[in-house]
């Protein structure tokens, strides 16, 4: 936000009183009084993580207005951030990475991985999602589309959609993992310790 700020065309703020400071900027042309506008909404957006507070999950609740500007702007949170081992993999159970393989190449792609110790399908899943595993097509780009539940944008129903009973994607099922059981059933030595089987907030 700082390198943003160093763009704007700050001209008008150097005079003292606040009625010429108004005038100087309704001055400015378009674009830059865009820019300002642009600035100031991105300084009073609340990041928040993309699940109900009834899910059980601290912080601020889901805001409509994200998902809104999100949709309107084609944010795609694949294209700023990928999960790896160290930022996220390492950090979640043995259970959730199964569940996450199974979301993006099925219950046979997960069922593969079911033997792997926990470390080695931590890497796999680095490479997996990063494109470098040999898989099908649409399995690859399913994966490079992936990212964590909490880090999607949901899809909002418009008022005319909403009067016409047009069907929208419900908001638990967008933040929430495959239900079923993945592959054979999990012994208690296939998780290494790991008892979580929800994805843990994490740092990006």
């Amino acid at each position: 936000m700082a390198d943003v700020r160093e763009t704007l065309d700050t001209s008008w703020t150097e005079h003292d009183r606040t009625q010429d400071r108004f005038a100087a900027f309704s001055a400015l042309d378009d674009d830059a009084k865009a820019g300002w506008l642009a600035y100031c909404v991105a300084r009073s957006l609340e990041a928040s993580i993309g699940a109900p507070r009834k899910s059980g999950q601290m912080g601020p609740d889901q805001n409509d207005l994200h998902d809104h500007l999100a949709g309107l702007m084609g944010i795609n949170p694949a294209s700023h951030w990928r999960p790896t081992a160290a930022n996220y993999f390492d950090r979640v159970s043995k259970q959730t990475l199964l569940a996450h393989i199974n979301e993006v190449g099925g219950p046979t792609m997960a069922a593969s991985f079911m033997g792997s110790k926990k470390g080695d399908l931590s890497a796999s899943c680095e490479r997996l999602f990063a494109g470098e595993t040999i898989v099908a097509p649409e399995d690859k780009a399913a994966a490079l589309a992936w990212v964590p539940a909490h880090m999607r944008f949901r899809v909002l129903a418009s008022p005319d959609a909403e009067a016409e009973g047009v069907a929208v994607p419900d908001e638990e099922a967008a933040i929430e993992g495959p239900a079923e059981p993945i592959g054979e059933p999990m012994h208690e030595d296939d998780l290494s310790g790991d008892t979580v089987d929800e994805p843990e907030l994490i740092d990006a």
